[in-house]
């Protein structure tokens, strides 16, 4: 049987006006200084990933270009990591969207996904071919 008073007792439960929730504070992840260690490790990350490089053949790129390249060769080797690595790297990441918007039935949506994915697989295949090529 529910109990009569639990609108009364649970009013000694809820938030007092004025007063904070969190009264301690933000408890999250990194404290103000691990943030800022992390941001600094990312500027040097960025600096050596944009520093420059000679490639085998003498010419001057960048350590991204060159690590991208590596990445690019593994793929068409058949390495899974590093083709999804230069996948989302040429094309972003695929889209997650789970909610329906605008009228789309489920076949339209799902005919959308399959073009799309045609797309980007062709696109895929033209990289690998200019590759070989180049």
């Amino acid at each position: 049987m529910a109990n009569p008073n639990l609108a009364a007792e649970g009013k000694r439960f809820q938030f007092k006006k004025g007063k904070s929730g969190n009264p301690h504070g933000y408890n999250g992840l990194f404290s103000k200084d691990q943030a800022e260690a992390q941001r600094q490790l990312m500027a040097i990350g960025r600096k050596v990933l944009m520093s420059k490089t000679t490639g085998e053949g003498g010419e001057e790129r960048t350590m991204a270009e060159s690590i991208f390249e590596t990445m690019a060769f593994k793929a068409q080797e058949g390495d899974a990591q590093a083709a999804h690595f230069v996948y989302e790297w040429s094309f972003g990441k695929l889209r997650q969207d789970v909610g329906l918007t605008g009228g789309m039935t489920l076949a339209a949506f799902l005919d959308s996904s399959a073009k799309q994915v045609s797309e980007a697989e062709g696109e895929i295949r033209k990289v690998q071919e200019d590759t070989r090529e180049g």
